[in-house]
């Protein structure tokens, strides 16, 4: 089939702080250099294969039998190994010997398309490795529901880009051969209130930091080892290797020992690319006490890998192609496919038979002939099977019990949608706040008839914006229509690259999504900013403070110390897609007490207490961007909590938790988002201040619609302009309109969002009619 090229005109969004609302675009050509960076290697194409065909006896798998006939098109979507090796074709191959009315479309760019196919109803099957937390929780909120999850094959023994299994590596000096999954939490961990299942925050995964293990002696090593720091090592925390690490081993918490040294993909100095797998195996080979989690066939003789026991178990297992097949080895990783399921909860009759293919010995087979992946062994082949069976068309068996985490991240869902509707019918600020005389009124250039479609952001469909906005605008522009889906800004940017939108108004995405874009558009959305966001109504861009007990006599902070409260030693940190190593610092900048604050007489010594969102959630990873550059790199003592709904309907929100922790702590100090709902009496707002020396600037509505204070919320639209094509001229005139007195007094009207001062609008029709890349 024909890869989806068609260029899509779309917007998404920011929501994030107030330096980061201009994003720096790159030119093509560079955007192309850095996806070097990302690619898979090309020796793995065609008819490479890492083992022997036949290496692995599968005659105890089950013969495909067909269970009944079948035929017409069906759809595979996700990771882009199907095609570089041979294995899709092998597949199709050998299911239309059975189902010869069968055909097969594919699109097969990248894994971290993730589940968007499905949920943008583009595809029958998405095959990818690990979900993400931001693939996940899309789907829920668009379908309300989850996918049906079958593996497919176990990850590669040693293939970069084919998920390899993890594995341990210490210095060849240090005397430990074996360790236990818990151990590795230990070392790797740290103290936790909870972590995630998928989308479903569980408490019950919290631990203290008892357990902690921070030096050799404590893994049972004697003499010189005994008393030696262990130095931690491993992928950027944002990486999806590192987010899978911390969910086998830190029960998702994203709690890391703050000394871990985190690495990203980059350049050498010769223009060279260095993977993270060759950073990781440099850094453990020239010290004798690091220990690194790392994945592939990157070795080198100055390391080990370390047998591995699940939990803390004593049945440690070597890394071999046979302990990863079998699954032993407890760091393997697999392949899933995901799949809609019809509205009885039944699978399509040609998803159900090419799902029984791929599952049995013909199927794993191919698997084997391809000889990247490694195929499924009985027990998991018998397990996905019954799966199957309990949600085929003529099931037989009784659909398994429904999944307790899956049940409590939609019972949680429910209860945020009802509150955000209560929240979309209040005004925050009167509709005369602001003078909005200064901003240019709007000039339509052409009156134009067509169709807009515009995706992304519920918030302005639970308010009244997107009715203002568009009963507004078909009064300049009759002609033309606008289409909306507004279900969450987490559809992300797979309304670009799927062609399904042609603007998209949503919150700044991640690392992942972005990769998808860039790896498929080939460059980088281009961004116009649409609205401020609110003040202080949660949900809608709030804005993000730093709070304090009213007890504390500080009155003031800046965003260097706050780095140095919130942050911790670091290589490098993210901006966009690249790595910048040069964004490292230190512990010597590391700020733990209050004294070093400038507090004097009892306050002096003692610990500063950090509390904020959970790390996952894009309000801390927007805050990694501004303050820690990036890194993800947090003080470990930080207390987080998820959203969640309890089993007797309540609702634990961060933002209340966090107001209150702060309230009854007087050496507390957080990052949150400011909201009168929340506000306890025993909390403080400080000044902020960029750099140490000033100028501070206080917290008020006014200073957070024209920006002084240095902490602020954005919703943007991006769209998918070509470079040196004419931009879409329905586009254009709507945001053209966005960008008048009219468009942002809109946004007064709604009384949520902050309406953009003349300087913004300024620059941003500035960029609108120069076009792509014209960002500052």
């Amino acid at each position: 089939m024909k890869a989806f090229r068609t260029p899509i005109a779309l917007l998404a969004v920011a929501g994030c702080l107030a330096s980061a609302i201009s994003i720096q675009a790159q030119s093509a050509a560079e955007v192309q250099k850095n996806l070097e960076l990302f690619r898979l290697n090309p020796k793995y194409a065609g008819d490479y294969r890492s083992y022997a065909d036949g290496r692995f006896n599968l005659n105890d798998l089950p013969a495909y039998q067909p269970r009944q006939a079948v035929s017409g098109w069906i759809k595979i979507h996700g990771a882009a190994t199907l095609a570089q090796g041979r294995l899709a074709k092998l597949w199709e191959e050998g299911f239309i010997k059975f189902h010869p009315d069968v055909h097969f479309s594919y699109y097969l760019p990248t894994t971290e398309v993730a589940l968007t196919p499905l949920y943008y109803h583009q595809a029958d099957i998405s095959l990818v490795h690990e979900l993400g937390f931001y693939d996940i929780l899309p789907y829920e909120r668009v379908l309300n529901s989850q996918p049906l999850r079958i593996a497919a094959f176990t990850g590669s023994f040693d293939m970069t880009g084919y998920a390899p299994a993890y594995k341990i590596i210490v210095n060849k000096a240090n005397p430990l051969t074996k360790i236990t999954i818990d151990q590795l939490d230990a070392i790797f961990g740290a103290a936790r209130d909870g972590g995630w299942v998928g989308t479903a925050w569980r408490i019950d995964l919290a631990r203290g930091k008892e357990k902690n293990i921070r030096n050799w002696g404590q893994l049972g090593l004697t003499g010189d080892w005994a008393g030696h720091a262990i130095r931690p090592h491993g992928f950027s925390m944002r990486d999806p290797a590192g987010v899978s690490f911390n969910d086998r081993v830190m029960k998702g918490s994203d709690k890391w020992n703050e000394q871990i040294m985190t690495y990203g993909p980059r350049f050498d100095p010769a223009g060279r690319p260095v993977s993270v797998e060759e950073q990781l195996n440099r850094a453990v080979a020239a010290d004798k006490y690091a220990i690194a989690y790392t994945l592939g066939g990157v070795d080198s003789p100055d390391v080990k890998v370390l047998s591995v026991a699940p939990a803390s178990s004593g049945d440690y297992v070597a890394l071999t192609p046979e302990s990863v097949q079998s699954r032993q080895y407890p760091f393997f990783r697999e392949g899933a496919i995901f799949v809609n399921l019809r509205p009885n909860g039944k699978l399509e009759p040609l998803v159900e038979e090419f799902l029984r293919y791929v599952l049995s010995r013909d199927g794993q087979s191919q698997v084997q002939h391809d000889g990247k992946y490694l195929p499924l062994n009985r027990e998991t082949v018998e397990a996905q099977v019954g799966v199957v069976d309990a949600v085929g068309v003529h099931a037989v068996v009784a659909a398994p019990p429904k999944d307790a985490n899956a049940e409590a991240t939609l019972r949680t869902q429910a209860l945020r949608a009802v509150a955000i509707a209560k929240r979309g019918e209040q005004r925050m600020y009167p509709p005369d706040q602001f003078d909005l005389s200064d901003l240019p009124p709007y000039k339509p250039k052409a009156i134009l008839d067509g169709w807009i479609r515009i995706h992304g952001l519920n918030y302005i469909e639970t308010g009244k914006l997107r009715k203002y906005w568009e009963e507004a605008f078909a009064k300049v522009q009759p002609g033309i229509k606008i289409s909306w889906f507004l279900p969450t800004s987490a559809v992300g940017y797979a309304s670009l690259y799927y062609n399904t939108a042609d603007l998209l108004l949503g919150a700044r995405r991640g690392l992942s999504d972005s990769l998808a874009y860039e790896k498929i558009m080939g460059r980088q959305p281009f961004a116009i900013q649409s609205n401020t966001g609110s003040f202080d109504l949660p949900g809608w861009a709030n804005t993000p403070v730093i709070i304090v007990n009213d007890k504390n006599p500080l009155s003031k902070i800046s965003m260097e110390q706050l780095d140095g409260v919130f942050g911790a030693e670091r290589n490098g940190g993210w901006e966009g897609t690249t790595w910048h190593p040069e964004y490292a610092r230190g512990p010597e900048k590391n700020i733990r007490t209050w004294g070093q604050l400038g507090l004097t007489g009892e306050w002096a010594d003692k610990p500063i207490h950090v509390y904020g969102f959970n790390l996952r959630y894009n309000t801390s990873e927007g805050f990694s961007d501004r303050i820690l550059h990036g890194s993800d790199k947090w003080n470990e003592d930080l207390v987080a909590t998820g959203n969640f709904a309890k089993s007797d309907g309540k609702r634990v929100v961060g933002g209340d938790f966090i107001a209150r922790a702060v309230a009854e702590d007087p050496y507390a100090i957080a990052y949150t988002n400011y909201s009168e709902e929340y506000k306890q009496p025993g909390d403080k707002v400080l000044d902020l201040a960029e750099k140490t020396a000033g100028p501070y600037v206080k917290l008020s509505i006014e200073n957070a619609r024209n920006r002084t204070y240095p902490m602020v919320n954005s919703n943007a639209f991006f769209m998918n302009e070509t470079p040196g094509t004419p931009m879409n001229p329905l586009v254009k005139e709507f945001l053209s309109f966005i960008l008048s007195r009219e468009g942002q007094a809109e946004v007064q009207r709604d009384g949520k969002h902050l309406p953009l001062t003349a300087a913004i609008i300024a620059r941003e029709r500035e960029k609108l009619e120069k076009g792509w890349g014209s960002e500052p």
